[in-house]
């Protein structure tokens, strides 16, 4: 390896500076590819946040779902074991008998019978249920709630139970015409 030789009479000039080149597409390509990596990795994990926002990964188990008929019954039944009108509660006993027969209503027909008037759930009602007895029944509980609760009638004992008992038939009888229609539409869709 020889050195250069220096001319130390001459002054000394300022060191040249890097010079400028061209790039090439080899030493850009690696730049491209991770943006294009980056820029998919970013759509990737977008895509499964949403899809993950929409559907959860994991589920709850769902509670079964209890047949509004089974649960009007039910609560029937524990509000006749509360005994309100034996206890002088006779307003208490109907507010809550109409609760349940409207909130009943509303779940087996899909009819906003607890923002009705009996009236209305009597008219919304009749083209459902073609069972005339059941409506009457249904129609005989509901006024006379409707007595108690506005009018401040004082009904008798036998009134009282046997408004819980038309309840508690509605409930049936309108169960009873259901299952058998539905089971007939099934018939015809075979």
């Amino acid at each position: 390896v020889f050195s250069v030789d220096a001319d130390t009479t001459q002054p000394i000039k300022p060191i040249v500076g890097p010079m400028k080149e061209p790039y090439t597409l080899m030493e850009i390509l690696p730049w491209i590819i991770f943006g294009a990596a980056v820029l998919v990795l970013i759509f990737t994990m977008f895509y499964f946040y949403r899809k993950r926002k929409k559907k959860p990964i994991f589920k709850s188990k769902e509670e079964p779902k209890i047949a509004p008929n089974v649960k009007a019954l039910d609560a029937l039944a524990v509000l006749r074991l509360k005994k309100l009108w034996q206890a002088g509660k006779v307003k208490a006993y109907h507010t809550e008998l109409t609760e349940i027969v409207r909130t009943y209503i509303e779940d087996r027909f899909g009819i906003m019978a607890v923002e009705m008037t009996t009236d209305e759930i009597l008219v919304e009602i009749k083209p459902i249920i073609a069972n005339a007895v059941a409506i009457n029944k249904l129609k005989s509980s509901l006024e006379l709630a409707d007595l108690v609760k506005f009018a401040k009638a004082n009904p008798t004992a036998l009134e009282n139970d046997t408004s819980l008992n038309f309840a508690v038939d509605f409930v049936n009888e309108s169960n009873a015409q259901n299952s058998v229609l539905q089971e007939e539409e099934v018939e015809n869709v075979e």
